[in-house]
């Protein structure tokens, strides 16, 4: 497993509270407390929690950056309904019981 910081795209540095996970072939983007998003590096297929993926300006804007896009808010929720399987994070779900009970 590892686990690092995004960076600010415009300054290059680390930025606090956004990190990437990294354990086998899951990535996972993590906001503050909250998980993201998590991909299976092997299929491509990403995996977004409906609950928070916007839920600060912050978070969005670092979203966008791990997804690599940058779509408008309003894009990028059309998009994420129609190409990304959506769940939601129940009393804090362990990442094991979310992704493998997710993706199998």
């Amino acid at each position: 497993m590892s686990v690092t910081n995004l960076q600010s795209p415009r300054s290059g540095k680390p930025v606090a509270n956004q990190f990437e996970i990294r354990i086998r072939d899951r990535i996972i983007f993590k906001s503050y407390e909250k998980i993201i998003a998590i991909r299976n590096s092997t299929t491509g297929e990403t995996l977004v929690n409906k609950d928070y993926w916007d839920s600060s300006q912050t978070t969005l804007k670092y979203f966008k950056v791990w997804l690599d896009t940058t779509m408008s808010k309003a894009q990028l929720d059309k998009h994420m309904k129609e190409n990304y399987p959506q769940f939601s994070l129940v009393n804090n779900l362990m990442i094991q019981e979310t992704y493998y009970g997710l993706m199998g």
